[in-house]
């Protein structure tokens, strides 16, 4: 017998066009069956009917959350967080106390360190961190995960005191005379270090687009994949059932098959193939081979995700003018520019969304020139290519978004002064004269773009409640700035149907309605535009199954 579940006395948010309101909704199986008043519902409900009182809270359909990164994020789980914390003497404080408290841990990782937080607003350098723990590996990343410092006896560790070949995009900065600084540029730089750790780094592999160097035991295997049920299961806790988790390699592939294959698959989820810089363009059959892998309906890949270049605070994110405290430099993309278009052709001609990670202006007018010759060569394929994060926009590029039907994917967290990110370094290396050009939010929205919101989970905190109320709380930097806000409602549907039409899912979740997926979220109150800061998820329903319940 199929079951059901009937949701009674809420303040339903359909997010259908037009924004209709409604009671109560009625489940059967893995679909909504109804909508309407308590009444009609309650109508429908039988004896084996589980019902829930929503007691007047909101209930939306479940977040989508459209950037993170599963194995990385629940990994981020079992570390120091540096967010709150600035200067030396606190630090210090804050690294011993997790030093003493994880007496076992081959490598210390700390995350979350603003840039410059040390005295004298500076970044760390190996002999400051010795000063702090000399006779451990110790690790500290940057809040945007993209660089990190290490401490001696972690250079030595890893074998790269001296430095090491990384490839384009990535260095281990040395110095004079050739000895490691601690200073790490880019993620292959960090990961050298991290492959110390309890996973062996393999938890950010994916997001390096690499497999597994060395054989992975059953034992690791099964470790592993303990810590992305972790994670999953707290994505369950903060109402989210569709994720796409922005790492690619097969390792991961198959421990989420593993996991899907013995129940415990509790969200939605796509991974893309993470096309890297110098790949060989054959390597796109490795696509087609994860694509044929994962096909399930709760567990697919229909997607290549690139990284076009780093980050504004390192200087490696691609401007198209120079950085206002750098002159001469702009920095570069990491892919060739004619190579990305002809991958773009190819891939968007087999039918494969593009995501591609573009901080700066360069960087994004580099990925929608792709898109344009993707575009030219093969007619519209529907495909909703993506560009993630775009710090900085050029003006004359606005347009092109919706000329080509490219979504905008945005992080409410990421702006400096949003969330745990401070205003400082960033908004100066930005520079004045591009403010208006940086996190338009409104301004591509009003040019006709499609906008999705996400957290970029472990870079930003995970729960879109909180990015909600960041998103609505958003500051101007200067008076005369454009507030790029967008609307509560509109704010509502980038974390749900505006996240299912950017996964080209829109025709099964993201709303509710009759004959969608059942992927419901419940909350603890009323959601406003002035309250998402205080409010909860009550429950969470995924594919018709309850997920997850705040309360029994």
């Amino acid at each position: 017998m199929t079951s059901s579940l009937a949701i009674v006395n809420a303040d339903l948010r359909t997010m259908e066009p037009g924004g209709p309101r409604q009671q109560a909704i009625f489940v059967s199986g893995d679909r909504v069956a109804a909508v309407g008043s308590t009444e009609e519902i309650k109508a429908l409900c039988t004896v084996d009917t589980r019902v829930l009182d929503a007691e007047g809270a909101t209930v939306l359909p479940g977040f989508v959350e459209s950037h993170m990164h599963l194995f990385f994020g629940a990994y981020s789980l079992k570390v120091l967080r540096l967010e709150a914390i600035t200067g030396t003497a606190a630090l210090t404080r804050a690294i011993r106390k997790f030093a003493a408290q994880n007496p076992d841990d081959s490598l210390l990782v700390a995350q979350g360190l603003a840039y410059a937080s040390f005295d004298g607003r500076q970044n760390p350098d190996r002999h400051i961190l010795d000063a702090i723990c000399p006779d451990r590996p110790l690790l500290l990343q940057s809040a945007d995960f993209h660089n990190g410092w290490a401490n001696t006896a972690a250079l030595q560790a890893a074998d790269v005191l001296r430095g090491r070949d990384l490839g384009p995009g990535s260095h281990i900065e040395l110095d004079p005379d050739g000895i490691a600084t601690g200073t790490l540029i880019e993620p292959p730089a960090v990961a050298t270090i991290q492959a110390l750790g309890r996973h062996g780094g393999r938890e950010v592999l994916g997001l390096e687009g690499i497999e597994p160097a060395q054989e992975v035991t059953q034992a690791q295997r099964e470790a592993d994949k303990v810590l992305m049920r972790e994670g999953l299961q707290y994505c369950a806790q903060h109402g989210i059932t569709t994720i796409i988790n922005m790492d690619g390699n097969l390792y991961q592939a198959s421990l989420l098959q593993e996991i899907e294959a013995e129940g415990d698959l509790c969200c939605r989820l796509e991974l893309p193939y993470h096309f890297t810089p110098g790949e060989p363009v054959e390597n796109i059959e490795i696509a087609e081979q994860m694509r044929r892998k994962l096909n399930s309906p709760m567990l697919w890949c229909n997607r290549v995700k690139f990284f076009m270049d780093g980050t504004l605070d390192a200087h490696t994110g691609y401007r198209v003018r120079d950085y206002p405290d750098t002159p001469g430099h702009k920095s570069a993309p990491l892919h060739d520019p004619a190579r990305f278009a002809d991958l773009a052709v190819a891939l968007d001609k087999r039918g494969f969304q593009i995501a591609v990670h573009a901080i700066g202006d360069g960087a994004v007018r580099v990925v929608l020139d792709g898109y344009e010759a993707a575009h030219s060569a093969n007619h519209p394929q529907g495909n909703r290519h993506r560009v993630e994060h775009i710090e900085l926009l050029d003006p004359a590029d606005r347009p092109r978004f919706a000329a080509l039907d490219v979504v905008a994917s945005f992080m409410p967290p990421h702006p400096p002064g949003c969330g745990d990110f401070p205003l400082e370094p960033l908004a100066s290396i930005i520079g004045r004269d591009q403010w208006p050009d940086a996190y338009v939010w409104r301004t591509l929205k009003e040019a006709g773009a499609r906008i999705c919101f996400s957290s970029d989970w472990p870079i930003a905190a995970l729960p879109p409640l909180t990015g909600i109320d960041i998103a609505l709380t958003r500051q101007v930097w200067d008076a005369d700035q454009k507030d790029e806000r967008l609307s509560f409602e509109d704010t509502l549907a980038a974390y749900t149907s505006e996240g299912a039409y950017a996964c080209r899912r829109d025709d099964q979740f993201g709303r509710l309605a009759p004959g969608m997926l059942a992927d419901i979220v419940v909350l603890d109150r009323v959601l406003t535009d002035r309250n998402a800061g205080d409010t909860a998820v009550e429950a969470t329903i995924c594919n018709g199954v309850v997920t997850y319940m705040a309360k029994n």
